[in-house]
Parts: structure tokens; sequence; C-alpha cells
């Protein structure tokens, strides 16, 4: 029987990301995969399907209600630094829409 545990990592060696499974203590990879394009896309799509949920859920009975851009994240290292993930979405001018 196969305790094997999926798991997504950043390795510090290759600056890369990993999908795979590892032994049950998640201490080895048993398989892997680079797959860090896909990651970034992956958090891409999920920030932007989060900023068209939260406008449609908002704009009930508002049509004023402003469109929102931008879908941050941010966590508090170790080190008390703090990181921002964000990602901003960029609206054409209406003016400058080619006809």
């Amino acid at each position: 029987m196969k305790d094997n545990r999926f798991m997504v990592a950043h390795s510090m060696l290759t600056n890369t990301i990993y999908a795979g499974t590892t032994n049950k203590d998640g201490t080895l990879w048993v398989s892997k995969s680079e797959v860090t394009q896909q990651a970034i896309e992956a958090v891409r799509d999920y920030c932007v399907q989060d900023l068209t949920d939260t406008y449609y859920r908002e704009t009930k009975g508002n049509p004023d209600y402003p469109k929102p851009t931008t879908k941050s994240y941010e966590w508090k290292r170790k080190d008390g630094a703090i990181v921002t993930l964000s990602v901003s979405v960029k609206f054409p001018n209406k003016e400058n829409k080619a006809e």
C-alpha cells in the first residue's frame, strides 16, 4: 500500500517549482515534475477569477461600483519582513479602443 503524499514545493537550489509525490514522511521525492510556469499562471488565473467574482458579487444592485483591479496577499517572514504578492488587471481605455 502506497502512502505517498502529493506536494508542491520551491527549490532554492534551482529556483524552480516542483509538483509530485513524496514518501509518507514528506522527506524524499518519489516522483516530481518542474511546474514553475504552470504554477505562476494558475495563481494569476486564480487571482483574476477572484477579482471577477468579487466584482459581480458587489455590483448586484449597484451599477456604479468600480471594477476591482488588484488582488494581493501578504505574509510575514521569520525575520519580520512583509512579502506582498499582487496581481493587477489594467482594463483598456474606452477612448483608445480600436474599432
